[in-house]
């Protein structure tokens, strides 16, 4: 697929959602109007790929404005023993930086004062997620959860490590030795183009496929090259991969 970077921290969710479903019609447009069963086999792969980008988009929307309950041995008592603090503060403002065996991320959290320690932070981590829960000392809770990591980690020899001033350190294993290029891994779409009123509907769909075919690495610009050839031939090549020329 083409893709593009997503940043940490994430854009605004609703105006990502109102691009991801623009991007989802388009390529619906375009693969009504494919009529060779190899491009209609290229859009329908990157209408699952926009599909389930909505659907996580909606998912992390849901969940931001009704949060699910906290459990309660994560939820520390108020200062004043009155009810448990249950809905924990994001935390965005964090730094990175890497070694060969660990990915380490640093934050602060200045409200953390004197009796802060490890014991305060719950660490879980996924192959390619983790988040540290930290109950202050005060009773206030904060969360830090960072997904789509740019490489694959391990629980095992996972740590975090807190000071008095509120500086927390996780340190998370890496599960191979593989440098990584950002904390959150490179994510890339086709860039569809825009399809006027005036405009040829099957000029937009040879603009979308030359876009992919431009930007695609090898295996997408043989796929697409095949797909061109069948369309204007009426028939499959003979000829090896590497033979097609450019579009």
């Amino acid at each position: 697929s083409i893709f593009f970077r997503v940043c940490c921290p994430l854009p605004d969710t609703m105006s990502t959602l109102a691009d991801l479903k623009l991007v989802l019609t388009e390529l619906e447009t375009f693969r009504k109007q494919a009529t060779t069963m190899r491009v209609q086999c290229v859009l329908d792969k990157e209408i699952k790929v926009v599909q389930a980008e909505v659907q996580q988009v909606e998912s992390a929307q849901k969940k931001t404005s009704d949060p699910a309950p906290m459990d309660t041995d994560a939820a520390p008592p108020a200062a004043n023993g009155g009810a448990p603090l249950k809905i924990p503060t994001d935390i965005t403002n964090y730094g990175w930086d890497q070694s060969a065996k660990f990915v380490k991320v640093y934050l602060t959290v200045k409200e953390c004062g004197a009796g802060f320690a490890a014991e305060h932070c719950k660490l879980q981590v996924q192959d390619r997620q983790f988040s540290v829960m930290i109950s202050c000392p005060s009773g206030k809770l904060y969360r830090l959860s960072v997904g789509s990591l740019g490489g694959s980690i391990t629980p095992d020899g996972s740590i975090v490590k807190a000071k008095p001033d509120g500086s927390v350190t996780v340190s998370l294993k890496k599960a191979d030795t593989t440098t990584w290029e950002n904390l959150k891994k490179k994510e890339e779409r086709i860039k569809t183009p825009n399809l006027g009123k005036d405009e040829d509907p099957q000029q937009g769909l040879m603009n979308l496929m030359k876009n992919m075919y431009d930007e695609g690495d090898d295996e997408m610009k043989r796929t697409i090259s095949k797909a061109f050839y069948e369309s204007q031939t009426g028939k499959k090549p003979s000829m090896p991969d590497d033979d097609f020329g450019t579009m």
